[in-house]
């Protein structure tokens, strides 16, 4: 023997005797879970694989009458009674906690008959390959350094949409030179929006009051705030909150618009939970969502791979296998349950709860272990989820024909809404259009498009193509607005030049009637007089009304004033000198008899 066969033998290890059947589940999701806790009800060995070192997905799912009720049908120990109590109230439950209690339960059936079963969690755990050659149907596995060679009579594939062991079923079908395949299609119904998120948002630790909601719909009337955060389609985007019973902890799942999607790292982050709150905002009513709310994540550097989940962005592409159940060599299947058969669509609620059910039909249609003539009941399995298929894919149609209905039943009540405001704009524009040439050929584009809204008011119109000409519009009024202000700057200029002059005078009548207010009336209604018409002045400066019918008289009766100011001041002077200096008191100067210096 050759030293390479020597070492080939000694790697592989001889296949075990195995007592009885034998079911493998890879991953421990809901399903896989499920599905290990049924046939083990019915007698099977059960070997389960996660290669997760523990569970960590935070993300919140709706649980539907039959997935609750065979939950709480689980629970027959004192210890769960709260767990069950807080999940009938609220009708969710996040994943990890889901994962949780479930493998609890699977622990404890593998309890009470022990060496029929184990879990094998951990990152030191790794399905290698399918050895089906020889009509044989094992599993190559390593547990830390040792590989490991495990017959199976059924294995259950629920490792989610990544299907990795579809695919290595097919690698060792092509090893073997057989044309069987697992393989899968597009859904003939998609969703209507690609991009899809979900992130986990916290009430602040710093607010105190607790969080009212009132429950309503995010309609054709939220657009134009959503259009701010990126949202570009013409209907309103779809989203799902669910949160705890304290109203703590929310949770969103949803449609979200393309820029966050196409966002990276710490920046789609920001986005996605900006989304989230205004979701949380128009959704539930929530006005101070935006500072009221934080993302949910934990500062302990343990839990670094939960944080990543607590914002997740991704593309909903809905694909299904015809072969949800391959037989092999010696009557073993090969069996694929939840997302592993049909990735889910969030918006039916479906995903968690399908997976449940999943497992549950596999260990239903399995045969008990003392009919050893009996077969997996492959024909029923495959009926049931070719049925669970055409039933969402009918809801989704009925979905879509839904929001069209209600679509087409708002479109006039917000032509109505547009039309208003539009005709408005058209108003605010109209004055404008001597300052900026590029306003009136806006304007005349949105007058056509007011028009055929008039003309057609049922119809439904783009809102997208709305919502771009208003900006365009708006803005063009904007620049009109910044013209026009430019143009009369000049003007102001002039005016605020005839108030500097005003205040030139006015200290000068302040100066002379300083010293003559009380002999003379006229100096006193002269500075009264200007004082009133400086106070009008910059009140018209202010409000910017009717100035130029102002300035001209102001610029008349100013001009008179400056005009006579020298001449009313030479007068002064001279009856100064008349009446209080002796014949031998110098002339004085105008110098002398000027404005008082103020006190150091």
């Amino acid at each position: 023997m050759s030293s390479l066969e020597s070492e080939l033998k000694e790697k592989k290890s001889v296949v075990e005797v195995v007592p009885r059947k034998r079911v493998i589940v890879a991953g421990m999701g809901p399903g896989g879970i499920t599905a290990a806790i049924e046939a083990h009800k019915k007698g099977y060995e059960v070997i389960i694989f996660d290669n997760r070192d523990h569970f960590t997905r935070p993300q919140r799912i709706f649980l539907n009458g039959p997935t609750l009720s065979y939950l709480i049908g689980l629970g027959t120990l004192p210890e769960d009674e709260e767990f069950l109590t807080r999940l009938n109230d609220e009708r969710s439950i996040t994943i990890d906690r889901l994962q949780t209690y479930l493998q609890k339960k699977l622990k404890s059936h593998l309890k009470e008959r022990e060496g029929i079963g184990n879990v094998r969690m951990g990152s030191e755990h790794e399905i290698l390959e399918f050895d089906l050659s020889n009509e044989q149907n094992v599993l190559v596995v390593r547990n830390k350094e040792k590989e490991e060679r495990l017959r199976f009579d059924y294995f259950v594939a629920a490792d989610g949409a990544k299907r990795n062991m579809a695919e290595k079923l097919n690698q060792a079908y092509a090893r073997i030179a057989k044309t069987q395949r697992i393989t899968y299609k597009d859904l003939e119904t998609q969703t209507r929006q690609v991009p899809h998120g979900t992130v986990s948002l916290r009430v602040k630790p710093s607010v105190s009051k607790k969080t009212e909601i009132t429950l309503r719909e995010i309609g054709l009337q939220d657009l134009l705030i959503l259009k701010e955060l990126g949202w570009d389609e013409p209907f309103p985007p779809k989203s799902h909150v669910l949160c705890n019973k304290e109203r703590t902890q929310f949770y969103i799942a949803g449609e979200i618009p393309q820029k966050i999607l196409d966002s990276k790292g710490d920046e789609q982050t920001k986005l996605l939970t900006e989304w989230g709150k205004m979701i949380i905002k128009l959704q539930l009513k929530v006005q101070d969502a935006e500072d009221r709310m934080e993302l949910d994540i934990n500062a302990d550097e343990k839990v670094s791979k939960e944080n990543q989940l607590k914002a997740t962005v991704f593309e909903v592409r809905l694909k299904y296998t015809e072969t949800p159940c391959l037989q092999l060599s010696n009557d073993a299947f090969f069996v694929s349950i939840g997302d592993a058969t049909m990735n889910a669509n969030l918006h039916l609620g479906h995903g968690g709860n399908d997976a449940i059910a999943d497992g549950r039909k596999f260990a239903e249609y399995l045969p008990s272990v003392s009919e050893t003539s009996a077969k997996f009941n492959q024909r029923s399995f495959i009926r049931w989820r070719r049925d669970k298929k055409e039933t969402i894919r009918e809801s989704m149609a009925l979905n879509d024909e839904e929001d069209m209905r209600v679509y087409k039943a708002y479109i006039p009540k917000i032509n109505k809404e547009i039309i208003k405001y539009g005709e408005y704009l058209l108003m605010i524009a109209k004055p404008l259009e001597q300052f900026d040439e590029s306003l009136k050929k806006r304007k005349d584009e949105f007058e056509v498009l007011l028009k055929n809204i008039k003309d057609t008011p049922k119809a439904i119109i783009f809102l997208d193509d709305i919502y771009q000409k208003t900006l365009e519009f708006t803005d063009a009024i904007n620049d009109g607005f910044d013209k026009k202000m430019k143009a009369e700057k000049e003007k102001i200029k002039a005016e605020l030049a005839l108030v500097q002059l005003s205040k030139c005078a006015k200290g000068i009548v302040t100066a002379l009637t300083s010293v003559l207010c009380d002999r003379s009336e006229y100096w006193k209604n002269e500075r009264a007089r200007l004082d009133s018409e400086e106070a009008i002045l910059m009140k018209k400066l202010k409000e910017q009304e009717e100035y130029e019918k102002r300035l001209s008289s102001l610029k008349t009766k100013t001009g008179k004033l400056l005009k006579k100011t020298p001449t009313l001041y030479q007068e002064y002077l001279k009856k100064l000198r008349e009446k209080t200096a002796p014949a031998t008191t110098p002339t004085p100067t105008p110098e002398s008899v000027g404005p008082r210096k103020p006190k150091e």
